[in-house]
């Protein structure tokens, strides 16, 4: 009979254990608010697919993104509907629809679910990839203490629950790190290889992704020096990376719309986008706290210890943190999910120097070994305990129903039928069979007396766009004002501030003067 020692026994339970509380904690909450749809970027990427496989299509025309996740949410949304294609029908792709941004509502709730869930196990996979990353930097508890941090990081589990690219750029961001430590260890030709396809999938997730060729650059420097001679297997990596690129998305050459998509992307990143702008350095910082908590400045001293033993396979994983980290810290633009490529990165790096620790090397070698047990123990469970309870603190608070739910259901039944609701973005889906609907991105865009000749019967306001300037005054003096002066006039309706979220409707009286 194959025996199985007794030790990869332990490792392959811990594995098993930790993906599944991976893959529960990103499945809960994930369905909450369907058939309704909150997050601003799902419903764009979701049409596109549907869009796809209604029409036959491989070209997703839209731009913004690149293809490979549309790819492989299509063909999940093509399996689903085999059964009917086979039995001669034609399967019913429903796109969502959206009244303005951040309010839509999806036909096909099972659809949506689908898609999510195929990000959610891009997700889990990630999980997977990051305990062989630190398998591969040190050994399995290495590994396993990183796949625990990662399954439970609140950062990660929260981005697995859209339809949207970004963990498919840590998916294979991962991968790319795994390639890049093969070559570290021997150089062979199809580490290389491996390294250029993988950094062409995360390339064709997301432009940006292409940073990642700072792994495999790293590995090759570490191993063979800054020799032209020896650079070969480098620009065979960076050809196979360019052509996996558009392969995977080709129309980027093929439709002549494409770069219009891709410098709108770079443009916005550039650009400013009020409310999530200003003070990136800081704001980054702090979402690294709130995200890694203890992981982040373990990593820190990760950096010092592997500097001083020249552990290379730590040092390129630190060295992308930093250039990483500074390279985004420059822009106006600030979002978490810019930051989610570094999670993985700090979390490898807070598990290694835990692990490090514990060693006969380690600088509390100092300590009573009783003392020094307890101290790694208390470590270990903050390191996994404090991100932990910021997922289930965020997941309840995201299963909770606010004011989007309450105020959607006292408008689609209290008010009359025809009257005429003008939104701002991230307003409750107002049903756009019961009532007419005018819709704007700021209330504020128009003046009160814009909406007096559009006849508007209500103006609905929702925190998630006036709040960012109404309860910010010191930082957007005009825009709040703007508010202040535009709501004055009229008559509040009705107030809700469920799960801690704002929603204002007012009436907006006939012939009223702006």
């Amino acid at each position: 009979m194959l025996r199985i020692p007794a030790a990869r026994a332990r490792e392959w339970l811990a594995l098993i254990a930790i993906l599944a509380v991976a893959a529960a904690l990103r499945f809960w909450g994930a369905f909450h608010d369907l058939p309704f749809i909150y997050h601003p970027d799902e419903p764009q990427n979701i049409v596109a697919i549907q869009q796809m496989l209604a029409n036959r299509d491989p070209n997703p025309h839209l731009f913004l993104y690149p293809s490979l996740p549309y790819y492989l949410n299509a063909l999940a949304g093509a399996l689903r509907a085999l059964p009917v294609w086979l039995a001669g029908g034609t399967p019913d792709f429903s796109e969502p629809i959206s009244i303005t941004m951040g309010a839509t509502f999806a036909p096909d709730a099972g659809a949506v679910a689908l898609y999510r869930s195929m990000t959610i196990f891009a997700g889990v996979l990630t999980v997977l990839f990051v305990h062989l990353a630190g398998k591969r930097m040190r050994d399995a508890a290495t590994g396993l203490l990183a796949a625990a941090l990662a399954a439970v990081s609140p950062l990660l589990v929260d981005d697995c629950r859209h339809v949207t690219v970004d963990s498919y750029v840590v998916l294979f961001e991962m991968l790319v790190l795994l390639a890049s430590l093969a070559i570290l260890v021997d150089g062979r030709r199809i580490a290389y290889i491996a390294a250029g396809l993988a950094i062409g999938a995360t390339a064709a997730s997301k432009y940006n992704g292409a940073i990642v060729c700072l792994f495999p650059a790293a590995a090759h420097v570490a191993r063979c020096g800054l020799s032209p001679r020896a650079s070969l297997p480098l620009v065979l990596a960076a050809g196979v990376s360019v052509a996996a690129f558009f392969c995977l998305t080709p129309f980027v050459l093929l439709d002549q719309n494409a770069l219009q998509g891709v410098g709108y992307q770079f443009g916005l990143y550039s650009g400013r986008h009020q409310g999530m702008e200003g003070q990136a350095l800081s704001w980054y910082l702090a979402q690294l706290w709130s995200g890694c908590g203890i992981a982040a400045p373990l990593a820190l001293v990760a950096l010092v210890l592997a500097w001083r033993r020249r552990a290379s396979p730590v040092l390129i994983v630190a060295g992308f943190v930093l250039v990483y980290f500074a390279f985004i810290s420059t822009f106006s633009l600030r979002n978490e999910r810019t930051l989610l490529p570094l999670i993985p990165c700090v979390l490898l790096l807070a598990a290694w120097c835990a692990v490090e620790l514990g060693t006969a090397r380690s600088p509390l070698r100092r300590v009573a070994p009783a003392l020094r047990q307890l101290a790694l123990a208390v470590l270990g469970v903050a390191l996994l305990v404090m991100p932990l309870r910021a997922t289930i603190g965020q997941t309840i608070a995201l299963t909770t129903p606010d004011s989007r739910a309450t105020a959607r259901e006292w408008i689609n039944t209290q008010l009359a039928p025809g009257a005429l609701v003008a939104v701002e973005s991230y307003a409750p889906f107002v049903d756009p069979s019961r009532f007419r609907i005018v819709q704007a991105e700021r209330a504020i865009d128009h003046p009160l007396q814009w909406y007096v000749e559009q006849h508007a019967d209500y103006l609905v306001l929702s925190q998630g766009m006036f709040g960012r300037y109404y309860f910010h005054p010191e930082q957007y003096p005009g825009e709040a004002a703007a508010y202040r002066r535009l709501i004055a006039p009229l008559q509040l309706v009705r107030e809700f501030r469920d799960g801690g979220y704002a929603v204002l409707v007012y009436r907006v009286p006939a012939g009223t003067a702006n």
